[in-house]
Order: structure tokens, then C-alpha cells, then sequence
């Protein structure tokens, strides 16, 4: 016969197995943590400030500067400010971001970008952007 206490434990930890399985591991959208890496791979020359970790398992909505909805985790804000010589924004790099809101690029000190294809109109696949923050931006 199983004691009361024991009966507790072990319900707990079905119900916590069955909301796992029925909820699942809530990460990142694997393509918008693949377009992260990638706008880091693109900053790489210019000194990249922030800790975006390449492991598979890492999930992007923890990383610095970066935030995602708590329901859909999908990523809708960045904060995007390398340090001392950052490159041109390549527009085409934030195409994985289909629901971002907030693209903060205060401090940035190269104060355009570009798109080979589609030019600035690109940013027209931004469908969500609420806010494109350039405080204290110029040109070098």
C-alpha cells in the first residue's frame, strides 16, 4: 500500500510529465536563433559586445539584447549596438524576424544600411516593426 505522502510526490510528478509533454520544451524559434548567430557572424570583425552562445540548445529569448514573446517565443525586440567599428546594417539579415516590434540601433555609430536586393524598401518585410530607434546615431 503507498502512504499518503508518496501518492502526493508521485501524482506531482505526472502532472508535471504530462504539462511538459502536452506544452513541450519552450526555446527560441530555431530559424530566428540561426538569423541571431548570423547577425553575430556578420559583427564578428567588429567586435561583437554581446554573449550569444552557438550551442544548439541555448535558448535565443535568454540572450542579451534580444526579447521574445513569453506565448509564442518569437523574437520582438533587439537591441543591436556593436562597439567601436560597426559595419553597415545588412537589412536582409533581420529577415528571420517576422514578428519583431522594437529595433533599437541607439549608439550605432555607422548610420546606414542596406539591402543589394530590395534596398531600404526591404524594410517593408517587417511587417510588426513598431519602433526603429536611431538616438544618437551618425555616420563615420
Amino acid at each position: 500500500m503507498i502512504s499518503m505522502p508518496s501518492f502526493i510526490c508521485i501524482t506531482w510528478i505526472m502532472v508535471m510529465i504530462g504539462s511538459l509533454q502536452m506544452h513541450g520544451y519552450r526555446s527560441c524559434i530555431e530559424s530566428e536563433r540561426k538569423g541571431l548567430l548570423d547577425l553575430k557572424a556578420y559583427f564578428k570583425n567588429s567586435e561583437f559586445p554581446y554573449f550569444w552562445p552557438n550551442e544548439t540548445n541555448s535558448d535565443c529569448c535568454r540572450w542579451e539584447r534580444v526579447k521574445c514573446d513569453l506565448k509564442s517565443r518569437r523574437v520582438t525586440s533587439l537591441f543591436l549596438n556593436p562597439s567601436n567599428d560597426p559595419l553597415p546594417l545588412n537589412l536582409s539579415l533581420l529577415y528571420p524576424f517576422g514578428e519583431l516590434q522594437i529595433l533599437n540601433l541607439t549608439f550605432y555609430r555607422c548610420g546606414y544600411w542596406f539591402d543589394d536586393i530590395h534596398g531600404y524598401k526591404s524594410l517593408g518585410r517587417l511587417k510588426k516593426l513598431e519602433v526603429l530607434d536611431f538616438s544618437y546615431t551618425w555616420r563615420q
